[in-house]
């Protein structure tokens, strides 16, 4: 019943029934699906609550440590992150999911260094993981390393949910002006799309005929 009225977008009926069924039977699933709502509804510390009740007869459970993580970065709290992904690849060397996001974590605490070699790490591991190749690219794009940076980049466009909506249309990949028309797509927010279009007027120099889609 609390799966379904999680799925059904009633949240407080569906914390109800978690609780009555872990009244009944406490068990860490539950105490993990209770925790992982929490964190849907931004309630972090009450789903850390809920992670350390599973971890209680679960304690080296990834799944439970990979949440509880999450809620701790939430609340910025990196030190703490980066222990649990420690934890997890000292019992697991082979899990690459932990490396990755501690190369968040740490980079998140200003070392960067360090957080790029953990990213490159995991993907080395995992070469079709283009999220993590999305975040080693902008990574490097923070250090400068603006040349090597683009190709990890421009992997997201083939994350499962792209950072932008992507148009029907084939992408441009530099060919001069043509019987086309070049659509400009502005992706994050106002602090990119206000110097990025900029470009809109340089293409147009060169010829194209160009659309900035806002």
């Amino acid at each position: 019943r609390a799966s379904i009225m999680a799925s059904a977008g009633f949240p407080d009926a569906a914390l109800e029934s978690y609780d009555r069924a872990l009244a009944l039977s406490p068990n860490p699933t539950d105490w993990l699906n209770r925790g992982a709502l929490l964190n849907e509804l931004l309630r972090f510390e009450e789903a850390i609550a809920s992670f350390d009740k599973a971890l209680a007869s679960s304690p080296d459970d990834p799944a439970i440590l990979m949440n509880r993580a999450s809620s701790l970065a939430m609340l910025e709290r990196y030190e703490e992150v980066e222990a649990i992904y420690d934890r997890i690849i000292k019992r697991d060397p082979t899990f690459q999911q932990a490396y990755a996001l501690k190369g968040l974590a740490v980079k998140q605490m200003g070392r960067l260094a360090e957080g790029r070699a953990l990213l490159e790490q995991a993907l080395a591991m995992q070469p079709d993981d283009q999220l993590t190749a999305y975040a080693l690219g902008r990574l490097m794009l923070q250090t400068g390393d603006w040349r090597n940076a683009w190709p990890y980049f421009e992997r997201r466009a083939l994350l499962a949910e792209p950072v932008y909506v992507p148009l029907k249309h084939p992408r441009w990949s530099g060919e001069g002006p043509g019987d086309f028309r070049l659509v400009l797509v502005c992706e994050h927010g106002l602090a990119d799309t206000v110097p990025f279009c900029r470009y809109a007027s340089l293409l147009a120099g060169r010829g194209h005929a160009v659309t900035l889609l806002a």
